[in-house]
């Protein structure tokens, strides 16, 4: 394989709906030791499914042996020309939304929290559109269809989210950002607005090239801006964190920063970081805020 296959590979996963992607070689990352020390870093005992096998997820072969390369996708829901929007888009009845667009766990007495209190209920950003696993991976899979056709005897397998891929690190090796404070990928034109996919390869395309990215610096915006202070030294402890609360679990409470509002993720740390306030990706029709 050579580049102008690289390119007609990507090619397809952009008319797919993705506004960026690379290739990365599968092989080992080198992130698993910053992701062991991250878990044993927690205050309290990670969630069992982290913890399970962590060398797995570090080699994307141990997930797909047949895996030769990788391409690692982005895909917008946010941009900054939808903030002016976003008060608008919040709908009048959180639960019944969350629910129709796919959702499964709601903190329902959380929700009757707010309300008690007379904070209307925020819904974060990704999940003002429908539920993003099912539509991303139906568009991953046209795509790994079509290059099937471009290139007889192709295979992969897609991921997205819910896989034992390490996506983040994945992106980073390929060279779509460099992850932030906020333990996010960042973007220099997406932010951090986007969900990470993509799929194996069964063949060897040509790695992209690691642009050198500046990085957050000094930027400690994400940090001060968390409302449960579970951002520090750029990891996330995950106990503390308000949208793991309200996203992984359906009773408990009352949670640290809950007076923000957030019955459904948090975009507290997102919206403060600079690389968001320009951000520009182009959100695909299937990942598009719906409208009541």
């Amino acid at each position: 394989m050579d580049a102008a296959d690289s390119a007609a590979l990507k090619r397809l996963a952009l008319e797919a709906g993705a506004a960026a992607c690379a290739v990365a070689p599968a092989g080992p990352l080198a992130a698993l030791p910053d992701f062991r020390a991250a878990l044993a870093a927690q205050a309290k005992p990670a969630p069992a499914w982290l913890l399970r096998e962590p060398e797995r997820r570090a080699d994307m072969r141990a997930w797909d042996p047949s895996a030769r390369s990788v391409l690692v996708c982005l895909f917008p829901y946010w941009n900054s020309a939808l903030e002016k929007e976003f008060d608008g888009l919040q709908p009048a009845d959180p639960e019944a939304r969350l629910r129709d667009t796919g959702r499964r766990k709601i903190n329902a007495p959380l929700l009757e929290r707010l309300r008690a209190a007379g904070v209307k209920p925020k819904v974060s950003r990704y999940a003002l559109s429908r539920d993003y696993h099912s539509v991303i991976r139906e568009s991953l899979e046209a795509a790994l269809d079509g290059a099937a056709r471009v290139f007889p005897g192709l295979g992969g397998k897609v991921f997205c989210d819910t896989s034992r891929v390490m996506e983040k690190p994945l992106a980073a090796a390929a060279g779509l950002g460099w992850r932030g404070r906020n333990t996010l990928l960042l973007n220099s034109r997406l932010g951090s607005w986007f969900f990470i996919g993509g799929f194996t390869l069964n063949m060897d395309f040509p790695a992209d090239a690691r642009p050198e990215y500046t990085g957050c610096g000094s930027c400690r915006e994400c940090e001060k801006a968390c409302p449960s202070g579970a951002l520090s030294g750029g990891r996330l402890e995950i106990s503390r964190c308000l949208s793991w609360h309200n996203t992984m679990e359906t009773a408990g409470g009352p949670f640290d920063g809950e007076g923000s509002g957030w019955a459904y993720g948090c975009d507290e740390c997102q919206k403060k970081c600079p690389f968001n306030e320009g951000a520009s990706g182009t959100v695909p029709e299937f990942l598009r805020p719906l409208r009541s």
